[in-house]
């Protein structure tokens, strides 16, 4: 996979709701959740990052930007392409 698409839908989480283990999302209000088509097809959930909440697009053009969570857990999150 070549890591590009682009923005198929998205929404911008400004709230914390609910508990507990919503909580631990809180440092990062705003952020974007969004449905990225791959360029080679396969749609996936993943957040917008290096981007303005007020900057992301319908049909904006991402490419993968992986993030580790853990020594072994790296997630696929995409920023706009260069």
């Amino acid at each position: 996979m070549s890591g590009k698409g682009e923005v198929y839908s998205f929404t911008v989480i400004r709230q914390v709701v609910g508990r507990a283990a919503s909580k631990a999302f809180e440092p990062d209000i705003p952020y974007v959740i969004a449905w990225v088509d791959l360029d080679e097809g396969p749609r996936l959930i993943t957040n917008i990052v290096a981007c303005p909440v007020e900057a992301v697009k319908l049909g904006m053009k991402v490419s993968v930007a992986f993030e580790q969570q853990s020594p072994e857990i790296w997630l696929p999150k995409f920023r706009p392409s260069e």
